[in-house]
């Protein structure tokens, strides 16, 4: 860990696309990659600890998580309880492209599929209350954010 840190980033999915822009900057910086699948839920407990103790003996100043999983839900909550400002970057339009998904489960009876994505879109939203801004890869990104959720254009 870096003591001198002042954004936290979290990659789970992608993480080149959160430490690269970072490391091009004069900003500090830590990072934690989880380390686990999603089916263990002992990775889920040791991440909220290192995520938790990081922010907080780090003197972390903004969480930076990178899209919409369950590693981002906990690094949002940890945000939120002690104070630190989140911030989620976002590569594609979550709500069109995960109504889509839900549309295409339904119209093929896919149950699995059809639960699957409505629970990724319940997680996208408990996410996105939870965050106090976004960056979008685009304005159609953008738009979508706005129109689906609590965020505000900027």
């Amino acid at each position: 860990m870096v003591d001198d840190s002042q954004i936290l980033a979290i990659g789970d999915h992608r993480p080149r696309e959160v430490i690269e822009p970072l490391q091009e900057s004069s900003l500090s910086f830590d990072v934690i990659i989880p380390d686990g699948s999603y089916q263990d839920p002992r990775k889920y407990f040791s991440f909220l600890i290192r995520c938790w103790r990081t922010t907080r003996d780090d003197e972390i100043k903004l969480i930076l998580i990178n899209g919409f999983d369950p590693f981002s839900l906990l690094a949002a909550v940890t945000g939120k309880l002690q104070g630190v400002p989140v911030i989620v970057r976002v590569a594609g339009p979550p709500h069109q492209v995960k109504r889509a998904k839900l549309r295409e489960s339904i119209t093929d009876w896919q149950l699995l599929s059809w639960l699957t994505h409505g629970l990724h879109l319940a997680l996208t939203k408990v996410i996105l209350r939870l965050v106090d801004t976004s960056i979008s890869v685009s304005e159609n990104v953008q738009r979508d954010l706005v129109n689906n959720s609590s965020l505000t254009e900027h």
